[in-house]
């Protein structure tokens, strides 16, 4: 079986830059991630640097949310509960962020 659940985004080495002309607030990336096939979650938690950004109840099969970017090297991970109590964590995905 593949991942019970995978990280689709962002990209693992992905390095994004902060730009000085934007709004600081509207400089985000999506993190999205997915249950694995045949995996049923009740849970779905989005984490950045193991803190979490989002949870989904009952979530659908790819879950996303919108993060502001914030310098430095960052770690991306999702963690969920599947229908027999199971927990489950994707692999962690780290980027950079340059000033």
């Amino acid at each position: 079986m593949t991942n019970a659940i995978e990280l689709t985004h962002p990209d693992a080495g992905t390095a994004y830059q902060i730009s000085p002309v934007t709004p600081r607030e509207t400089q985000r990336i999506a993190v999205s991630a997915r249950a694995g096939d045949g995996v049923q979650l009740v849970s779905l938690s989005l984490y950045v640097d193991d803190r979490s950004i989002a949870t989904f109840d009952d979530p659908p099969a790819t879950v996303r949310e919108l993060w502001t970017l914030q310098p430095g090297t960052h770690t991306f991970t999702a963690r969920g509960v599947d229908r027999s109590g199971r927990e489950w964590a994707s692999p962690a995905v780290t980027i950079t962020v340059l000033p």
